[in-house]
């Protein structure tokens, strides 16, 4: 968990450790727990640690292994452990204070470039091959988790967050037209643009830079529809959309060490996020932050109050805490949210900055959301106290696309 950042010349020129130690800390929100750097001739990896998991306790990036000239850093999650584990054999006590990324180090030892291929989860992540002379960077199959970067003439850099780019002062500040056209449809995701702008690695590809500057990028993985769940009636996708979906919240909930939280509405998304989690608390409270009207309003502004309380009424194990708008608006805080995440924002960023500072508060590092319908749960770490998570794909796109790994 957490974010990377890095440097690659190809002028001849040793990474600069102090060029890491700025980006770190530009991306010290994503690394509460500790940021670490190497640097080792043309090449410097970073990465920042949030512990979220019971096995983050043993992670320890930048990872290396010196036998096999490999060093790697990753912001992932990943959902197949248990089938990774059997592919290296690896038995279940080994596996269980395991991190994530001992597992990608794995993976890449056994399938070079194609180990996203075999990965099931939300991840981004750079490898340096010694022996290859090249740096790997690779992003899951809905770009769940960022990678963005610049190359100009002399290095490539790469960071979770695009501001940590600008601890370099050769990367353009200025945005071209169709960013800023992006920006105004609220657009963000990162992705390719003009050669000399910062651009995004896209979903589901692996790019490769070598030491010499060259760059590859291959696509490993297309949606397509399963033949397995064409032509069915209503009641199964009913069933599967169930199913899927409380896998998927099952997952993020795997192993946490302090109580999840939920970005609460009521309305079908959220709603059905927190009822599919009840089982996977396992005895534990689900925080719960929604967005309401004072008490005693009575106005005709509908608000989310009502389907708070219905839901909490049958889901006991909610903890419920209430944000209010009143006395607020999109200009609230504008500056210093503006300058905490970098970039523009949304328009109700002063309502997400409360929600997320009251779960945090509470003591969340695990933060879902049902914003926007299509996605069930969204990554909530825009803001420099979070300390989360995680991106999940909507259901009926996880019906139509089952499996995406090998």
């Amino acid at each position: 968990m957490g974010g990377i950042f890095g440097i690659l010349r190809f002028d001849g020129r040793e990474a600069d450790r102090r060029d890491l130690e700025r980006m770190a800390n530009l991306l010290a929100h994503r690394g509460p727990d500790g940021r670490k750097c190497v640097a080792e001739a043309a090449i410097g990896l970073g990465h920042g640690l949030i512990r979220v998991t019971r096995e983050d306790e043993f992670e320890a990036q930048p990872l290396r292994d010196r036998e096999a000239d490999i060093t790697l850093v990753a912001d992932l999650r990943l959902d197949n452990r248990e089938e990774l584990a059997a592919a290296f054999g690896i038995g279940a006590a080994e596996l269980c204070d395991m991190p994530d990324s001992a597992l990608l180090m794995r993976a890449y030892k056994t399938w070079g470039e194609d180990c996203a291929e075999h990965l099931l989860g939300d991840f981004a992540f750079a490898i340096w091959d010694g022996r290859a002379r090249r740096l790997v960077l690779g992003r899951d199959h809905m770009g769940q988790r960022a990678i963005f970067h610049h190359r100009d003439a002399d290095r490539f850099v790469f960071a979770s967050d695009a501001k940590a780019l600008h601890a370099y002062p050769e990367v353009p500040r200025t945005l071209t037209d169709a960013q800023i056209g992006r920006m105004l449809m609220h657009d963000l995701a990162p992705r390719e643009d003009a050669a000399d702008a910062i651009n995004g690695v896209p979903a589901a590809t692996v790019m490769t830079i070598g030491a010499d500057g060259s760059l590859a990028k291959r696509r490993y993985w297309e949606p397509h529809a399963d033949p397995a769940h064409e032509g069915r009636d209503e009641a199964y996708y009913i069933a599967a959309y169930r199913r899927v979906l409380g896998e998927a919240v099952a997952c993020r909930l795997r192993r946490v060490a302090r109580p999840p939280g939920l970005i609460f509405s009521g309305g079908y998304d959220s709603a059905a996020i927190a009822g599919l989690a009840g089982p996977a608390l396992a005895g534990r409270k689900l925080i719960a932050a929604a967005s309401v009207m004072p008490a005693d309003y009575r106005g005709s502004i509908r608000h989310a109050r009502p389907w708070v309380e219905m839901c909490a009424r049958d889901m006991p194990y909610l903890d419920v805490h209430y944000v209010s708008r009143e006395g607020k608006s999109i200009l609230t805080g504008l500056e210093a949210a503006f300058l905490q995440n970098g970039g523009p924002l949304g328009n109700y960023h002063f309502v997400m900055n409360e929600l997320l500072a009251t779960l945090a508060q509470a003591g969340a590092r695990l933060i879902m959301d049902g914003h926007g319908g299509d996605y069930t749960c969204t990554r909530a770490d825009r803001r420099p106290w979070r300390a989360f998570s995680p991106h999940f794909n909507s259901a009926a796109f996880l019906l139509s696309c089952a499996g995406t790994a090998a």
